[in-house]
C-alpha cells in the first residue's frame, strides 16, 4: 500500500449511493456490496436500497439485486466455491423481512433466483456475516430473546449458537496464524474465539484450485488427531490402523471446502457378536471442537447390514439415504455383495456445494 486512498465508485446513474454497508471480494476482483439506509439526513440519491456489482476491469457498477428481492440488504457473503452469494436482509420498519437468502451466481457475475434459507419472522436478524471453508455461515444476529453468532450450513440449518453479552454487529476470521479465529464485535467490545475450523477469505483465495493431495503419508500417523480414547493409532506395512474399545473419531488436519476423496478400507474380523456390524463411516463437513461433532457420515459397516456408503446426519436428523425401510430394503439388493468384509474397499466421497455422493468400489451409491 502506498497510502493513498482511491474511490472505486461513488456513484450509481449519477446519484450517491445511500450509505454502502458491506461487501465481499472475489478472487478474480469483483466485489458486490450492500447499499442499504438505515441512518442519516442527507438526500437520498437513489430509489432502492439494493447490492451491487463493481468490475475491476473497468469500473463498471451493474445492480445485482434490487429491493423487489431483498427489502433492506446488510451483510454479504461468499461460499467457497463461488458459486452462491449470500445476502442478509434486515429490514427494520414495522412488518418489514428479516431473512438470509441464497442466490447462485452466474458466469458473467449475473444472479440467479432469491432462495430464502432462514426466515426469522418478526424477530431482527443478521447484520454482518462470514464463511468457513467447509461452506458454513457464521451470522451476527440481532434477534431480541436469542441474539448472538448462529452458524448455519449452506442450506440454513442451523448448527451452532455462540451467544454474546451484547447485541453482535459483525464477525469475521483470522489470517495465516490465527485462520481459526473468530473475532466477534459485539456492543463496545471486540472479541475472539478459537474455533476447530479455519475462515474462508475470497479475496485472497485461489483462482484455481485441484490436484489430489495425500492425506496419509504411509509411514505415520502424523496429520491425523484422535478425538476421543484411542488405544492405538499407528502406521503398519503402508497401513494406517486405529485400535480402539470406545467410540472414538481420528481427523484429519487438513481442512477443505468442496472437495473430493478417495479411501481405501478393510474392516477388522468379525466378533462372536451378533450385533457386531462395526458401524464406522468417513466423516466429512464436520462441525464441533470436542466429542462428537456435526455433519455428514458415509457409511461404512459390515456388508450384512446393508448400508455401506449411505449417508448419515450426524445431530442433523440422522439418515439422509436411505430413508425408511422401503428405500433401504431396495438399497441392499442393489448392492448385495457390492461390498467385501474380508477384503480391501474403495470408499470415494464427492462434496460440492450442497450435493453428496458417495461411491463404493466404483458403483455410486448415493446422490443427494
Amino acid at each position: 500500500p502506498n497510502g493513498k486512498v482511491k474511490v472505486l465508485t461513488g456513484k450509481f446513474n449519477g446519484g450517491r449511493y445511500l450509505s454502502p454497508n458491506d461487501l465481499v471480494i472475489l478472487p478474480d476482483g469483483m466485489i458486490y456490496f450492500s447499499d442499504p439506509r438505515y441512518v442519516g439526513d442527507e438526500k437520498e440519491e437513489q430509489d432502492q436500497m439494493a447490492v451491487y456489482r463493481y468490475n475491476p476491469a473497468d469500473g463498471s457498477v451493474k445492480l445485482a439485486i434490487g429491493a423487489d428481492q431483498v427489502e433492506k440488504p446488510n451483510g454479504i457473503a461468499l461460499s467457497p466455491d463461488g458459486a452462491t452469494l449470500y445476502v442478509a436482509e434486515n429490514n427494520n420498519t414495522p412488518n418489514g423481512r428479516m431473512t438470509l437468502n441464497a442466490f447462485t451466481i452466474h458466469g458473467d457475475g449475473s444472479l440467479g433466483p432469491k432462495k430464502v434459507i432462514v426466515d426469522f419472522g418478526a424477530e431482527a436478524g443478521i447484520d454482518g456475516m462470514t464463511i468457513d471453508v467447509q461452506g458454513n455461515i457464521y451470522a451476527a444476529v440481532r434477534s431480541t430473546n436469542r441474539f448472538g453468532i448462529v452458524i448455519y450450513t449452506a442450506s440454513g440449518l442451523e448448527l451452532a449458537y455462540i451467544p454474546t453479552e451484547t447485541l453482535p454487529t459483525n464477525c469475521c476470521f483470522g489470517t495465516g496464524a490465527e485462520a481459526n479465529v473468530l473475532y466477534v464485535t459485539a456492543g463496545g467490545g471486540l472479541y475472539r474465539i478459537m474455533m476447530n475450523v479455519a475462515g474462508f477469505h475470497p479475496a485472497t483465495a485461489p483462482l484455481t484450485k485441484g490436484g489430489w493431495v495425500a492425506l496419509f503419508d504411509g509411514e505415520s500417523a502424523n496429520g491425523w488427531t484422535p478425538r476421543g480414547r484411542a488405544d492405538r493409532l499407528e502406521a503398519v506395512n503402508g497401513e494406517l490402523h486405529l485400535f480402539s474399545t470406545a467410540n472414538v473419531w481420528v481427523v484429519s488436519d487438513m481442512q477443505m471446502a468442496d472437495f473430493e476423496v478417495e479411501a481405501e478400507v478393510k474392516l477388522p474380523e468379525q466378533s462372536a457378536s451378533k450385533d457386531d456390524h462395526f458401524n464406522s463411516g468417513l466423516g466429512f463437513r464436520l462441525f464441533g471442537e470436542t466429542e462428537k461433532p456435526k455433519g455428514y457420515q458415509c457409511e461404512i459397516e459390515r456388508e450384512s447390514a446393508g448400508k455401506n456408503g449411505g449417508v448419515y446426519g450426524i445431530g442433523l436428523g440422522g439418515w439422509l439415504f436411505p430413508k425408511g425401510a422401503k428405500q433401504t430394503t431396495a438399497m441392499r439388493e442393489k448392492n448385495r455383495g457390492l461390498f467385501r468384509d474380508d477384503k480391501w474397499n474403495k470408499f470415494r466421497v464427492r462434496a460440492v456445494g450442497t450435493r453428496i455422493q458417495t461411491w463404493i468400489n466404483g458403483r455410486l451409491v448415493s446422490d443427494l
